[in-house]
């Protein structure tokens, strides 16, 4: 066998077997299987990459139609339940949860909305991990970096929100704060059923 190579990087390998015992592999085999290997990463590579192009290409052209559809309209209802489709759209979410800062809950955020939660949750939503920050830094005029937890297993027992997951069978999730004119104004939680490997473009 030989591997199968993208740049240094190892994304497989090759192998072949004989189930004849007579038959044995020579070097000249393998630098046959060598040549085949490097076509068929080349092929795998350009695949990826179209696949991520596509991608890309195709979150654009959503954030284009979010754009046009929330300057179509001025009633909260509707900006967040586009925010909400879009968010579930662009990210391949299972669920999307929409918290905003309010001034009649000063050392909390109000949840407003979520999508693919269980009742339980929407009924009694967790505060976000982010929330806290969020508001001293609100108090502070600072700004709050996301939130990203890809594997459930790298938080700890005692968080909070590690329970809610765990019941809404979630094992990735991420917390993105609203930022209008440098000032937090919420938080929008984007959460996955399986671990998840977040690149830097995501």
């Amino acid at each position: 066998g030989v591997p199968l190579l993208s740049g240094n990087n190892i994304i497989g390998a090759l192998v072949v077997s004989s189930y004849d015992d007579k038959r044995h592999f020579s070097d000249v085999d393998k630098n046959l299987l060598s040549i085949i290997a490097g076509t068929a990463s080349v092929a795998i590579e350009n695949t990826r990459l179209y696949e991520q192009q596509s991608q890309r290409a195709e979150q654009l052209t959503t954030l284009n139609k979010v754009a046009t559809l929330l300057s179509g309209t001025l009633l909260q209802d509707d900006v967040v339940e586009i925010i909400i489709s879009s968010a579930s759209t662009i990210t391949d979410a299972h669920a999307v949860a929409f918290y905003l800062t309010s001034a009649g809950l000063k050392n909390r955020l109000q949840f407003v909305k979520g999508a693919g939660l269980s009742d339980s949750f929407i009924n009694q939503p967790p505060q976000p991990q982010l929330a806290d920050q969020l508001i001293n830094s609100q108090n502070q005029n600072g700004s709050v970096p996301p939130l990203i937890v890809e594997n459930i297993e790298d938080v700890s027992h005692d968080v909070p929100m590690r329970s809610y997951m765990v019941a809404e069978n979630k094992q990735a999730w991420v917390e993105l704060p609203l930022i209008l004119n440098n000032n937090n104004r919420g938080v929008i939680g984007i959460y996955y059923n399986e671990s998840q490997v977040f690149s830097p473009e995501q």
